[in-house]
């Protein structure tokens, strides 16, 4: 009984615990994505090739995984992610997520909506349902 007890809470934690942010040297981000979203393989090769260790995971609903990790609707795309502590929410350029990883705001993550998104739209840091810009390094 307290076996199943131990297990129900750390399953109920588990999107609360923060993802290794480094493995073997690179970043370690893990995406969320449902099998047929053609924009996620391509963000996810951008990932890879500026240094990010990918771990993939396709479901069946991203809604559901958003909800799971407790991301405001209001800042909902087609694909979802976390590295070191934080939530991705849409294909966030590998810049931005070295930045954020480095800085530390206290924020839940970064939001960037649509694919692909304008060169000047601003990402977003957001926590309980309010944004802020996330400003991009000179």
């Amino acid at each position: 009984m307290l076996n199943r007890r131990l297990l129900l809470c750390l399953a109920l934690l588990a999107p609360a615990l923060p993802l290794h942010a480094q493995e073997g040297g690179a970043p370690v981000i893990e995406i969320f994505h449902e099998s047929a979203c053609r924009p996620c393989g391509e963000w996810e090769a951008q990932l890879r090739a500026n240094g990010f260790t990918v771990r993939r995971n396709e479901v069946v609903s991203v809604a559901s995984t958003r909800r799971w990790l407790a991301v405001p609707e209001n800042f909902a795309s087609f694909v979802t992610a976390r590295t070191g502590g934080y939530i991705i929410e849409g294909p966030v350029p590998p810049a931005l997520i070295r930045q954020l990883l480095k800085e530390k705001p206290v924020a839940l993550g970064l939001a960037r909506a649509g694919t692909p998104a304008p060169a000047g739209q601003a990402e977003l840091m957001f926590w309980g349902g309010r944004s802020a810009p996330f400003p991009a390094a000179p």
